[in-house]
């Protein structure tokens, strides 16, 4: 089977466990040229007047800047730069344990290491 469209999967750090703060303030906000606070205003503004999921409103929000600002791309290698920029150190700092999932061997019992 062939796709026409580029197939993609995202990881997020939805709840802060994996980097301090939110990852798209770190860089993707600078490269916008806004404040996280202009940022999160605007957004939460927009998932009351509109009665939405604030998660859903602020992730197009995001695609919006960055296709209206003609320089933000959204793409793989741009994910790949914000990675790179992203202190994941932090989190053993901060004392969070996470576990790496790992393919299940026939006949083991967890899934997780």
């Amino acid at each position: 089977m062939s796709y026409s469209d580029p197939v993609m999967a995202i990881c997020y750090d939805f709840d802060g466990t994996l980097a301090p703060g939110n990852m798209q303030e770190h860089d993707f906000f600078p490269d916008l040229k806004i404040t996280p606070k202009d940022f999160w205003k605007e957004s939460n503004d927009l998932a009351k007047e509109h009665e939405a999921d604030p998660i859903l409103v602020y992730m197009k929000l995001m695609l919006d800047k960055a296709r209206l600002s003609g320089k933000v791309r959204i793409s793989k290698s741009a994910f790949r730069k914000y990675g790179r920029s992203v202190d994941f150190s932090e989190v053993s700092k901060a004392g969070s344990t996470i576990s790496m999932i790992t393919p299940r061997k026939k006949g083991s019992g967890s899934s997780t290491t």
